[in-house]
C-alpha cells in the first residue's frame, strides 16, 4: 500500500476530474482489438508472493477471487470453497 501523493485526496473528492487526468475522449465504442479480457488485465498485476508456496499463477488466483466475490462469497476461505466447486472447464 502506498501513501497518496500531495493533494490526491482533495483531487479525488472533487465533483469534476482535474483536467490533466482526462483520458482520451472516444465518441465511438472501442474496437475488439483494443478490448482485453479481465484475465489479461489481471496478468499485469505485479507478483508480490514469495516463491515458496506458489502453486498457481497470480492472475488465476485473482480471477477466481473476482468470480467468487461476484457470486457473493467473502473472504479467503469462502474463495477457496468457491474454487473447489469449479471444474477444469
Amino acid at each position: 500500500m502506498y501513501e497518496l501523493s500531495d493533494g490526491a485526496a482533495e483531487a479525488l473528492s472533487r465533483v469534476e476530474m482535474p483536467v490533466n487526468w482526462n483520458a482520451e475522449q472516444h465518441t465511438e465504442p472501442m474496437t475488439a482489438v483494443r478490448l482485453r479480457s479481465l484475465y489479461e488485465c489481471l496478468g499485469e498485476v505485479a507478483e508480490c508472493r514469495h516463491a515458496r508456496g506458489k502453486r498457481y499463477p497470480l492472475k488465476t488466483v485473482l480471477a477466481i477471487a473476482v468470480a467468487a466475490r461476484l457470486a457473493g462469497y467473502r473472504g479467503a476461505n469462502a474463495f477457496a470453497q468457491f474454487a473447489a466447486l469449479l471444474n477444469q472447464e
